[in-house]
């Protein structure tokens, strides 16, 4: 019986995987039909930043040589591996088309949070389709923070509800982690903190 379960689990992980993969080749397909930046000032800092890490090797935020104040780092980081050839045009294709594949990464952690619901592996894999299926995916045509934010907090989420369900420091540790790495996509996911403190201590007192 465990067996069967595992074995359905990987399958429907692996249908998730696919379906993510899939979405994120046909969203490129579209993102990289953009050849300019539109929101300007912050697209071109985010570029310069990942330019930075790109040429110095240093994870450290800078902008022409000079450290600034941004903890969002995340994302430039992410975006300086297709930044490092010289070609701006052409990194900027690879931008665009590296967003496609991050933000429907979304869709795996809501497969697993579907599944820990208990709603079956089929409507599982279809909550994690529906989940790259929003909206606001068109921000992946943008070099902003929230293409990896959003994947980032999903993932964050599912560490939480792993560390409050399964009690143990490992995965406390895992969630805290999480957390922290979700901070470094948008610094407002300092509030995920408190979620995981406020889920902990509900825990312990309902149970």
């Amino acid at each position: 019986m465990v067996a069967a379960m595992r074995s359905r689990s990987l399958v429907g992980l692996g249908a998730v995987a696919a379906l993510a993969l899939t979405l994120g080749w046909v969203l490129s397909l579209a993102t990289t039909r953009v050849r300019n930046w539109f929101v300007m000032s912050d697209e071109l800092y985010y570029e310069r930043l990942a330019i930075s890490v790109a040429q110095t090797g240093s994870l450290l935020p800078r902008v022409h040589g000079e450290i600034v104040s941004n903890v969002n780092q995340l994302y430039p980081v992410l975006l300086s591996t297709v930044y490092g050839g010289g070609n701006v045009p052409a990194s900027l294709e690879g931008a665009h088309r590296l967003n496609a594949f991050v933000i429907v990464t979304a869709a795996v952690p809501v497969y697993l949070l579907a599944r820990g619901l208990g709603v079956g592996t089929v409507l599982a894999v279809a909550a994690g389709g529906l989940a790259v299926a929003v909206p606001w995916v068109v921000l992946s045509s943008f070099l902003l923070t929230e293409v990896v934010a959003y994947p980032v907090f999903c993932w964050a989420v599912l560490a939480i509800v792993y560390a409050v369900e399964r009690k143990v420091w490992v995965w406390d540790g895992v969630a805290l982690l999480a957390v922290g790495v979700a901070v470094l996509a948008r610094t407002q996911f300092v509030v995920l903190l408190g979620v995981l403190l406020v889920a902990v201590a509900a825990e312990a007192v309902l149970c």
